[in-house]
């Protein structure tokens, strides 16, 4: 953003009002803390389920969670790349 505030004409600057400079900063701030708690809340949260779903199934039984780690990580290693 500093980059593109640098790019800008001198006259742009003359003509436009402090306010109009901050507005176009803190739009694109806004932007930028909108995808940022997005990616937290989208990559986050399934991350904390499939947690408690381990163990609830270890705690539950113990040789599904096994069988079902040595599953996923059979399968993730025959997995071509």
């Amino acid at each position: 953003m500093f980059e593109r505030l640098q790019q800008t004409s001198p006259g742009f600057h003359r003509r436009a009002s402090f306010h109009t400079v901050l507005e176009g900063f803190s739009s694109g701030l806004s932007a930028v803390e909108n995808a940022l708690s997005m990616a937290v809340s989208w990559g986050l949260a399934p991350l904390v389920e499939a947690i408690v779903a381990l163990l609830l199934m270890c705690a539950l039984d113990w040789r599904i969670a096994l069988f079902h780690w040595l599953l996923c990580r059979g399968y993730s290693l025959r997995r071509p790349e």
